[in-house]
């Protein structure tokens, strides 16, 4: 994983914890979950997703774009983590 600051501070290892640390308390599993693995299949859905992303522009201070807000940019731990680098540069 590319190790770079976003203008907060932030580096992408640090966002990619905090977005893993908020998909395991959103699903509620003990799974080890890899960074490529599709969510889907531990049962993340839209009314996960929407916990997520709420979680998400709270605790970083972002807002996602209504364009932004598709199944398929949050299918994985890398996608979201590289979606909210981007709103954080």
């Amino acid at each position: 994983m590319e190790q770079f600051k976003s203008e907060y501070g932030l580096s992408e290892a640090e966002v990619f914890i905090i977005v893993k640390k908020n998909i395991i308390k959103i699903l509620k599993t003990k799974e080890e979950i890899e960074d490529t693995d599709h969510l889907a299949e531990y049962g993340f859905d839209s009314i996960g997703m929407i916990e997520l992303i709420i979680d998400l522009e709270e605790k970083f201070h972002i807002l996602f774009d209504d364009e932004e807000l598709l199944p398929e940019n949050f299918q994985t731990i890398n996608q979201i983590t590289r979606l909210c680098m981007e709103k954080l540069e």
